[in-house]
């Protein structure tokens, strides 16, 4: 489930003795009217009291959503929006909650349903954001316009910020739509000044020092607020108001330092340490005050010290912004050492208390030194979204050698957050580290076993690097072993927690199975993962059930059968829907390239499109995610726009293949696009460039190339599109001394999509010499093309499809197995008018569709978006009618560093 805080979707309770404003309340009540109502002013205005206290005065269940500078991921974004009115709520939006809590998720979807639902209410509901300066505007803006631009009768929305959000408020403001209140609203008259210090200070004025008080302010609550501060107590009140009046110097300033000055030295010390810190709760005021935490929170609220609660259980605080702005520069002008001091122990408090975001805003605002490296230790197994990995990293890279190298949690660290952010380049170091610092006599023993299952991960992947898939099974399964020797409850002693230990085991099982599918042995993968589900005492977490099942679907596929790869995307599904699906961006895109791939082995090409789309839209939005990782979906994309002949995309997307940079596998990944670059030039007629590569495999691939060392599903590959050459060129002599090694091998490996290609090619090849050979070929390739429904080659080249319709022709077929046939000769020869057809319809669907991101440094332009017209394509379509929407990415709002695999490339030939 993603984590998210309640203090963001809670209104701010009301202080007892606040300043009603009768007169601003019927302004506000306009907000009823409209669907639109704009709060907008400087910092100490008054804003976000003024609508809390109108909505307690006029008694309306207002959802209510605090946003935050941490606000940047949409989907998190929008499902905090969906629990606050929910909150109130509680029947609305229920079935969208279950959806957003289990990504990947189709944003137009999601904002269509919220916005059907909405439009059926028929009662109010008032919608507050708060402080909306803080995130990202078009982020905001994207969110909130199918909002406000629908008729949405009984929904108004209240924006509260420092800033007014890009909308079109000239074409609200002349429609009537829009309510307003700006910082001369809010401005405080001055026959009420004497009130304000009365009812909220218990200060008597007189009207001549609230002239003073309010020309010198202008209004401007904070002003008065402090000024009342600095009067409180003295005898001198008047000489004090003549000072105000008389100061040249910056009024919040002089102000605070009058308001510091009445304070203890203690209060005000505990005062100033605490501005630095976002939130707070007792128990860490205690941490970094060195005082009781309780009896400091209640000192600061007996002052009125612009202590703001975050919830009616009065567990979080946190100061107003602006004087906990003037608080901290003030600390940091006069005690400059406590603010590393402050971050230091809240940091620290913080990674302990499972509050990692905040843990690493506190780190990245030191320097690197003994206090950063002291928080990065703490957080060695805390669970971190992908932006904080990459801060993490960064931070552990500045840290002095000294630091960061002697200290192993921080190498843990290290290693968890150079895999997840793809910097494979630094594991080596890391490894010498560990394995040094393991080697420590007086390390305790529940670490050692812990970090040495991490050194055999890191032995793991350096084989894998060479493709030593065996002895990299190896390595997982003495981690699994080592792991397992550890007791739980010994691990919480060490900062290990119960749930870290059995990812980190749960991840090395998933890795045992992606190094079978680096040797071929895919089917052996997939038993090794359902004997690991049965053998747990307890049943799988969610989210390891989602990545499980992924990798099951992902063995269907590889074994060409997608009969069973449907049956786990159909759980998947269903765990979409009932529950919390977590997954990281790197590792969604991949789950959308496997439905691409599906889809296209299926004939679904407008199916296999849309999630394509999917794949590269989490890119654009995703900066965590690199291009490297779509090298999948191009590689689906390719086969697909082969079928449709868009030769122009082809060559597209050839280049952008040839332009990635792979962190790992290399050779593996330039096999494979040098194969399909032979392809293409294959059913082009350059046949000379043809017959070279087809001299190099005979010269270094052929030999040998069931040994271990290959990566054998890739070069599989390049054996099949080798077969395929010979036919082309009539050398039957070739296929020969492949095709009864690779039939064997695909058998023994149930790789059925290997043996039903090699059965066509030994079909044709052999049909004018040896009629029952290819006859009975084609009948074995036909029921497995049946029996798992994989109907689109791996190369489709359709000069070859005549001389199989006529042996196919010989073959008595069932009415399923035909079906299954036609249906297959259908996506591979594709009418001309159909081909045509399709391109007109695909680029009216490009340019219906706004999309995400700055797609300028990407080659690769955004595949189109399927409408409910298209089959398959329903899914992205919004049910109302009206102008469609920006799609938005599925974004991770939160990833588990040990969620990620940097060995998954050995799972995608």
């Amino acid at each position: 489930m993603l984590p998210l805080l309640k203090t963001k979707i809670k209104r701010p309770p009301v202080r007892p003795d606040l300043l009603e404003r009768s007169d601003l309340f019927r302004l506000l009540d306009q907000s009823t009217t409209v669907p639109l109502t704009i709060v907008s002013a400087p910092a100490g205005f008054g804003k976000s009291t003024l609508v809390c206290s109108w909505c307690e005065a006029r008694m309306i269940p207002a959802a209510w959503f605090a946003c935050d500078a941490g606000d940047t991921d949409p989907v998190r974004l929008l499902l905090y929006i969906v629990y606050a009115i929910r909150l109130v709520r509680p029947a609305l939006l229920e079935h969208v909650e279950a959806v957003l809590q289990a990504p990947p998720v189709d944003m137009d979807t999601v904002l269509a349903e919220i916005i059907d639902e909405l439009a059926e209410l028929d009662q109010d509901l008032i919608l507050v954001f708060d402080d909306v300066h803080l995130v990202a505007d078009d982020l905001m803006v994207r969110l909130l316009s199918p909002l406000v631009s629908h008729t949405l009768p009984h929904v108004h929305i209240i924006l509260i910020g420092r800033a007014e959000p890009s909308l079109p408020l000239a074409r609200f403001r002349a429609q009537g739509r829009l309510a307003e209140l700006r910082a001369n609203d809010l401005r405080l008259a001055e026959d009420r000044v004497v009130e304000l210090f009365q009812t909220a200070l218990g200060l008597p004025l007189t009207e001549q020092q609230a002239h003073v008080l309010h020309e010198k302010t202008e209004g401007w609550l904070a002003g008065l607020h402090l000024a009342g501060l600095s009067l409180k107590g003295r005898s001198d009140k008047e000489a004090a108001v003549l000072a105000l009046a008389e100061s040249d110097q910056y009024i919040l300033d002089y102000l605070l330092g009058d308001v510091l000055d009445g304070l203890s030295e203690t209060l005000r010390r505990q005062l100033l340490r605490l501005s630095i810190l976002e939130r707070f709760t007792a128990d860490l005021v205690g941490n970094v005050v060195g005082a009781p935490g309780d009896r400091v929170v209640a000192e600061l609220e007996r002052h009125n010290l612009f202590l703001v609660r975050l919830d009616h259980e009065s567990q979080w605080y946190r100061f107003h912004h602006l004087f906990a702005e003037l608080l901290e520069r003030h600390l940091s002008r006069r005690y400059p050492v406590e603010v590393d001091e402050v971050l230091h122990a809240a940091g620290i408090w913080y990674a302990r208390n499972g509050h990692a975001s905040d843990a690493v805003r506190c780190m990245e605002r030191l320097v690197p030194g003994p206090a950063m490296a002291a928080i990065l230790s703490e957080l060695w197994t805390s669970t971190l979204q992908d932006g904080e990995a990459a801060t993490v990293l960064q931070s552990i890279v500045a840290l002095p050698p000294m630091l960061r190298d002697r200290d192993i949690r921080i190498q843990m660290l290290f290693a968890n957050v150079a895999f997840h952010t793809l910097r494979f380049e630094l594991a080596d170091e890391i490894h010498e580290n560990l394995r040094t610092l393991v080697r420590d006599p007086d390390l305790d023993h529940t670490i050692r076993l812990y970090v040495e299952a991490t050194i055999e991960a890191l032995n793991a992947r350096s084989e894998t690097n060479v493709h030593g898939y065996a002895d990299a099974v190896t390595h997982h399964q003495r981690a699994i072993s080592l792991l397992s020797e550890i007791e739980p409850s010994e691990a919480a002693t060490v900062g290990i927690g119960s749930e870290a230990l059995r990812q980190a085991i749960f991840n090395h099982a998933i890795y045992v199975a992606r190094n079978y599918h680096g040797l071929a042995r895919v089917a052996q993968a997939s038993d090794y993962l359902r004997s690991y589900r049965r053998n747990q005492v307890e049943p799988l977490p969610v989210e390891m059930e989602s990545i499980l099942e992924q990798d099951l679907l992902r063995g269907c596929i590889l074994t060409g059968d997608i009969r069973a790869a449907m049956v786990h995307e159909k759980i998947l599904t269903t765990m979409e829907q009932s529950g919390p699906l977590v997954m990281s961006g790197p590792h969604e895109v991949d789950y959308r390239t496997l439905q691409a791939r599906m889809a296209l082995d299926r004939g679904d090409i407008a199916m296999a499109e849309a999630r394509l789309f999917d794949a590269y839209a989490i890119e654009r939005r995703n900066r965590f995610v690199t291009r490297t990782r779509l090298f999948n979906a191009y590689m689906t994309e390719l086969r697909m726009r082969l079928l449709l002949h868009d030769h122009e995309r082809v060559d597209e997307l050839l280049r952008t293949l040839d332009t990635l940079r792979f962190p790992t596998l290399v050779e593996y990944y330039k096999e494979v696009v040098e194969s399909m670059n032979v392809f293409v030039k294959l059913i082009r007629g350059t046949m000379d460039a043809v017959e070279r590569w087809m001299d190099s495999v005979q010269a270094s691939r052929l030999i040998d190339w069931q040994a271990p060392t290959n990566q054998l599903l890739g070069r599989l590959t390049t054996l099949s599109l080798y077969a395929h050459a010979a036919v082309r060129m009539g050398r039957i002599s070739l296929i020969d001394t492949i095709s009864n090694d690779v039939l064997a091998f695909a058998r023994a490996n149930q790789l059925e999509r290997i043996e039903a290609e090699f059965l066509i090619i030994d079909a044709i090849a052999h049909d004018s010499t040896d009629g029952e050979r290819a006859l009975e070929s084609t009948r074995l390739a036909i029921e497995i093309i049946e029996r798992t429904d994989c109907i689109a080659p791996l190369y489709p080249c359709q000069d070859m499809l005549v001389d199989l319709k006529n042996i196919i022709r010989k073959v008595p077929l069932s009415p399923s197995a035909d079906a299954t046939i036609q249906r297959a000769f259908h996506v591979m020869t594709l009418e001309r008018r159909d081909r045509r057809s399709w391109a007109v319809e695909s680029e009216n669907r490009r340019r219906s569709v706004r999309f995400v991101g700055n797609c300028q440094n990407t080659p690769i332009q955004p595949l189109s978006e399927v409408g409910s017209d298209e089959p398959g394509g329903g899914h992205h379509s919004c049910r109302r009618a009206g102008p469609r929407h920006a799609r938005f990415a599925t974004i991770l709002g939160i990833a588990r560093l040990t969620e990620f695999n940097p060995w998954d490339e050995v799972s995608h030939p």
